[in-house]
């Protein structure tokens, strides 16, 4: 059955061209013989699965009367039920291919447009001069001459199979004229009409096949210019390459994409214009898959950024400071500088001298050899304190109400008090009340304070003590307006500190350097070779800060797709459990400083999902692109408060301790969840420093750190081990009272051959030789009729192994027999309290029975 060719999707492209006509021409509204010339629909292809080509040819049927051609106006319909049926921001696009056209470049058509009303398009050519002979004169041989090649391309959806094209010539009308327009033998220039199966007919409209995509893009290399001055308006970036059918869309080094300068393959070049000096790189994406273009663009200014340094900070107020401008030039460069106190200008050359006050903001800005520029000029934000003043320290001995005096040293703050706030405090400030202002606030390492919104400070200080060499993951709390440089937040022997920023797009950690921003709501990677404090000098943020998260990684490695490193933006904890989770996975990932530990809402070994202030988390996007993720300011909490979440029963936690490291994983037994892999309920395992031991399950062939699962009376869950450094460990088991007294529990060393009832004995002990396979060790869980009585025999299988838990210590006899009543073993227990079997048996049920002086108990098993 034939597809209709309108529907209420419908669109129109149009050919928009300025028309200029001479006023010597004069248009005639009648027509002439409209079977003077035909026009021809040709060659209609498919290159790839969401692409469709076809060619428009004219020619002269009457070659005893050249047609002197002049401008021409064509309608074609199409239809539309060739596009996949998506939302309509997924319809596709015609265009003209570049150079496919045979005419005079002055009468080419140029490029096409869209009406989303009816599905047709339009296209028209330049005026062409009169020339009474001396313009362009139509080929009179078949087919012809070649208008145009149009191409329409349906984003990255396949056309739909089996459906035609129907393309169709459309007939002139008022509303939409379609003509071609020629000189007579007077010189005067006439609208000639297109009628359908008399000058204007279509030769093929194939069916729409399926299959046609043959493999992701083609990874071409990038290039561009390296260094520009900062008052530059725009930058570019050229891919030299492309192909047909691929969407290209350009990102900077944050992950952003730059909607307006993506660019649909044609074979030709793509020139991206940007307006950031940041390092850039190109994803190309077709029905096939992506794939990450070769290289990146680093478009950056040539080291015209001035820092500064001041003599001092957190200075008493009258004390004068000296400020240094410095930069990454040569020395043979000269540089010039504008020195700036809360943007008014002052004098100074590379030196600045001058008592602030508090809260002063003072800027160098070098303005040669890059003239005007303020991009990437630093700044420091003073702080000036009375010395001595009006300094009231918080001691949260009555709570976190402010405005109770017993909380305060030396009563509560006013508009000129100095505000500290230390760590170690019973309970910390919480701020409800609009506005209260005061000279400055100094939180300490280990402080807390929630209720930046209602605090009015000329500055603030907040300081975060980093002790150890390994990585420790950063953010700042200060507000995105006030953002600190690298070397700002440590100004002190800055060749000690290692920065970093993870990047999404490539899986890569991008390196940092001292001049550049460390911006609210990120998180970055920070080692230090020797102990420093960072020290935040600005405004306090608010908590509602925004943070685009992205999956545009096209790899397939789940260690890399879609992850995303975001940051505290607080002077105060986060509680997971009370921000917004919408488009990616439910559970939360921090830095211990050698493993990650994760929650998942209910358990985990990051306890009870709080964040710390200042401090770098991982999340995962699920979906393919990107979404807004937003702090809110309800999530805030202190760290130090009773936040004490109730773990759920059936919940086991495993934690393995090496000679100086442990890890841990977690099974929950949920009814809610299934048995592969749920993003709202379980966690991946992310692992740690390589001599650190680590332990994890696996669910639908991804491990996991927190694995939730449903209980259907018998389990078996393998757990995976692995170390970089050989040696001897503990496992140890918590959690086992949180299940039901009819549940077993065994942990299986399958190395050793070993089982260990874990609700009798919780630790087990095992060497391992790095480089062994991480396939190591099984759970198997088993729910049993009753809890025997000391007095009793428990018997039950775990696999092909028959286990007894012979509580009598009385020598007995166990004999196995099948359903037919044939015995199968028949074997001595002895006093020891478990003693196996493995019964090398067809799977089924089997009786078993416990001969002891006690007496004979018995129990059907099933042997898996």
């Amino acid at each position: 059955m034939k597809t209709k060719l309108f529907t209420s999707y419908a669109f129109w492209l149009l050919i928009l061209t300025h028309l200029t006509l001479p006023v010597c021409s004069q248009v005639l509204s009648s027509p002439e013989n409209p079977e003077e010339f035909q026009l021809t629909i040709r060659n209609v292809t498919q290159p790839i699965d969401n692409v469709l080509e076809f060619e428009i040819w004219l020619q002269d049927t009457d070659a005893a009367q050249p047609l002197e051609l002049s401008t021409f106006r064509i309608g074609i319909a199409f239809n539309n039920q060739i596009m996949s049926e998506n939302p309509p921001f997924n319809y596709g696009h015609f265009l003209i291919i570049p150079g496919s056209s045979q005419l005079p470049e002055e009468i080419q058509p140029q490029n096409v447009a869209v009406v989303f009303s009816e599905s047709r398009i339009f296209f028209r050519g330049n005026y062409y001069p009169p020339g009474f002979g001396n313009g362009f004169i139509v080929p009179a041989t078949i087919p012809g001459v070649r208008i145009a090649t149009i191409r329409f391309i349906n984003n990255l959806f396949p056309l739909v199979q089996g459906t035609t094209p129907d393309l169709t010539f459309l007939p002139n009308t008022t509303a939409a004229p379609s003509y071609i327009s020629f000189y007579n033998q007077t010189g005067l220039e006439v609208h000639v009409p297109i009628v359908m199966g008399s000058n204007a007919i279509v030769a093929e409209n194939p069916l729409i096949v399926a299959g046609l995509c043959l493999n992701p893009p083609v990874a071409y290399n990038i290039s561009g210019s390296l260094e520009y001055c900062s008052n530059a308006h725009s930058f570019f970036v050229e891919l030299p390459n492309t192909e047909v059918g691929t969407l290209y869309t350009i990102f900077n080094e944050s992950g952003y994409e730059h909607h307006y300068t993506e660019c649909w393959g044609s074979g030709l070049p793509c020139i991206f214009e940007v307006y950031d000096c940041l390092e850039y790189w190109v994803l190309g994406r077709n029905v096939c898959g992506s794939t990450l273009m070769n290289g990146s663009v680093d478009l950056r200014y040539p080291d015209e950024s001035s820092y500064i340094v001041a003599s001092d900070n957190n200075v008493c107020a009258g004390s004068q400071v000296t400020f240094r401008a410095y930069n990454n030039l040569p020395d043979s460069v000269s540089c010039l500088y504008h020195w700036k106190v809360n943007n008014i200008s002052t004098d100074g050359n590379e030196e600045f001298s001058y008592t602030p006050a508090n809260g002063d903001i003072v800027t160098a800005i070098m303005y040669y050899p890059c003239e005007g520029t303020l991009i990437g000029s630093n700044y420091i934000t003073m702080m000036v304190n009375d010395c001595p003043g009006n300094h009231t320290t918080w001691t949260g001995i009555a709570g976190n109400d402010w405005f109770l005096d017993a909380n305060w040293s030396n009563g509560i703050p006013q508009s000129n008090s100095i505000i500290h706030i230390p760590g170690g405090c019973p309970d910390y400030p919480i701020l409800t009340t609009y506005i209260h202002n005061c000279e400055s606030i100094i939180i300490e390492d280990g402080g807390s304070f929630i209720g930046a919104e209602n605090l009015n400070e000329k500055s603030a200080m907040v300081k975060c003590n980093i002790t150890s060499p390994d990585f420790h993951f950063l953010s700042s709390p200060l507000s995105s307006y006030s953002p600190k440089t690298f070397g700002e937040v440590f100004p002190f022997n800055q060749n000690s500190v290692w920065a970093r920023r993870y990047h999404e797009l490539t899986g890569n950690w991008i390196n940092k350097k001292a001049r550049d921003y460390m911006l609210s709501g990120d998180g970055y990677s920070v080692q230090l070779t020797q102990p420093q404090t960072a020290i935040f000098i600005g405004k306090l943020s608010w908590g509602e800060d925004m943070h685009l998260v992205s999956n545009h990684n096209p790899g397939q490695d789940p260690d890399r797709v879609g992850w995303n490193l975001i940051g505290n933006p607080n002077p105060c904890s986060i509680d997971w459990d009370l921000m917004l989770h919408d488009g990616y996975e439910n559970s939360v990932y921090v830095w211990n400083g050698t493993q990650y530990i994760s929650w998942n809402g209910s358990v985990g070994a990051l306890e009870n999902g709080i964040i710390p202030p200042m401090n770098g988390f991982f999340v995962k996007l699920i979906e393919d692109w990107q979404i807004k993720f937003y702090f809110n300011q309800s999530s805030r909490v202190h760290g130090n408060a009773s936040l004490y979440k109730e773990t759920p029963a059936n919940t086991l936690e495993l934690k393995v301790t090496g000679e100086k490291y442990s890890d841990v994983t977690f099974l929950h037994f949920n009814n809610r969840a299934t048995k592969i892999f749920d993003p709202e309920f379980d966690a991946r395992k992310l692992f740690g420093i390589e001599e650190a031991p680590q332990l994890f399950s696996y669910a639908d062939g991804k491990e996991l750190s927190i694995n939730e699962l449903p209980f259907w009376g018998s389990e078996v869950i393998e757990l995976g081990f692995t170390c970089g450094k050989s040696g001897n460990f503990i496992l140890d088991g918590k959690g086992l009272e949180s299940f039901n007294n009819s549940v077993r529990i065994l942990l299986e060393d399958t190395k050793e051959g070993i089982f260990q009832n874990l609700s009798d004995k919780a630790q087990y002990s095992f060497s391992y030789i790095a480089g062994e396979s991480e396939h190591r060790f099984k759970l198997h869980f088993t729910e049993i009729s009753s809890n025997p009585e000391p007095s009793e025999v428990n018997i039950y299988s775990v696999g092909k192994t028959l286990i007894i838990n012979n509580f009598t210590g009385i020598i007995g006899e166990v004999l196995v027999y099948d359903f037919t009543g044939r015995m199968i073993l028949n074997s001595l227990i002895e006093c020891e309290n478990q003693p196996s079997f493995t019964l090398n048996v067809a799977a089924g049920p089997y009786v078993v029975k416990v001969i002891t002086a006690k007496g004979v108990q018995s129990r059907k098993v099933v042997i898996m």
